[in-house]
């Protein structure tokens, strides 16, 4: 239950946040809006169809309050910006520069909706028209109501790190918000330095690791239920150095190395201790480079292959030679690949006979077929272009 309302209050902020951000465009000036009359009556000097100097807009039924004031440079909002109701409340203070908000923004209301809060200012700073720093709630006499959880950055809200938030100054609010970044800090800095551990229902460990300044370091061990080690790394400065995997039966299942921080050789076995397969990894610029053998459960080989992966490819291209063997270990299909299509001689091997096919960029240019005991070609066909069939010769055997 507890979970739920904890999901909800995050739907809630969620959906709160993104009514804000729909709202941010109409926030100053554009928020502070007049009568058609009114604005008829605004006060200021008009350059070449742009407003210049200061504007200074009066209520119709009491000329004292002025319920509009800014100044412009060239058209464009430039110093401080002040909005007044008709019963002459301050709404909205703000600072512009050159058309953009820049400095602090305050928004009053008497009909707020956040949590219990009902009459309060929202104060926001902001950069050329992006917001950054902390922004919260105040009331009239100065103290903070409530700070909102997140440091803005560049327009950007980070939910995290306060770092950008502490070199900012928070006018007369400034001790209460940065004991609310000081404590989101250490907060942070508890949940970053830890040891982690989580359990099954029964309360045997079922993972456990250390970390420092949010990356794990040293041992990593996963478990079974029964308490048996699943797996156990080592990692440096959030990296694993090395990595082990086991069966249920406590028998070696895998072993990873890794070099430079990227995984450099992976052994899979099988149950019984025979290695499964090896594959080594060789990294450059732009692509990564894996040769594979693999073997079968009785140390025979069964294949090799090299695959290269360019970057952002999940799926690799053959390169070079691709071997199968069979069941005894035994040459049977030997391929070769050029960028990950049949380039070269490709070879198949059974009882009777020995097929060669040569191909070029994906496609068959010819093939001959040899007795496996005198090794003398028996056919020979040959392919068109398209890779479709051209001709097929029988070789006679005139002894």
């Amino acid at each position: 239950m507890n979970t739920i309302k904890h999901n909800l209050k995050i739907i809630l902020f969620f959906l709160f946040m993104v009514q804000l951000q729909a709202q941010a465009n109409e926030m100053g000036y554009k928020a502070c809006q007049l009568e058609e009359a009114e604005e008829k009556l605004c006060e200021v000097k008009i350059n070449h169809n742009r407003k210049e100097g200061s504007e200074i807009c009066h209520a119709l039924d009491n000329p004292k309050i002025v319920l509009r004031s800014a100044n412009f440079i060239n058209g464009e909002l430039d110093g401080e910006f002040i909005c007044r109701s008709f019963t002459n409340i301050l709404t909205i203070r703000a600072q512009y520069r050159a058309g953009q908000l820049d400095g602090e923004y305050r928004d009053f209301s008497t009909a707020r909706s956040w949590h219990n809060i009902k009459t309060a200012w929202w104060i926001k700073y902001f950069s050329l028209g992006k917001q950054i720093g902390v922004e919260f709630l105040a009331n009239e006499n100065g103290k903070v109501l409530e700070v909102i959880p997140g440091c803005w950055e560049n327009g950007d809200r980070d939910s995290i790190y306060y770092s950008a938030c502490l070199n900012m100054k928070y006018s007369e609010f400034d001790k209460e918000v940065r004991s609310f970044i000081d404590g989101e800090i250490k907060k942070h800095f508890a949940e970053m330095n830890r040891p982690v551990v989580t359990k099954y229902q029964d309360g045997k460990v079922k993972f456990k690791a250390t970390l420092v300044n949010g990356k794990y370091v040293g041992a990593y061990e996963k478990f079974f239920e029964d308490g048996k080690i699943q797996l156990k790394a080592n990692y440096k400065n959030g990296f694993p150095e090395s990595e082990e995997e086991f069966f249920e039966s406590g028998a070696k299942k895998s072993k990873r190395t890794f070099s430079n921080e990227k995984l450099s050789e992976r052994l899979d076995y099988f149950e019984n201790g025979k290695i499964s397969e090896v594959v080594k990894i060789t990294y450059d610029q732009f692509s990564r480079t894996e040769v594979a053998r693999s073997f079968s459960d009785q140390g025979k080989p069964y294949s090799e292959h090299t695959m290269k992966f360019e970057h952002g490819e999940y799926w690799g291209k053959y390169v070079g030679a691709y071997k199968v063997y069979d069941q005894d270990g035994k040459l049977i299909i030997e391929n070769n690949y050029k960028n990950g299509l049949r380039d070269g001689p490709s070879t198949y091997y059974d009882i009777d006979q020995k097929t060669v096919t040569i191909w070029e960029k994906g496609k068959p240019k010819t093939k001959s077929i040899y007795d496996a005991q005198s090794g003398k070609e028996i056919e020979k066909i040959e392919y068109m272009n398209d890779g479709s069939e051209k001709a097929r010769t029988k070789t006679v055997d005139e002894t």
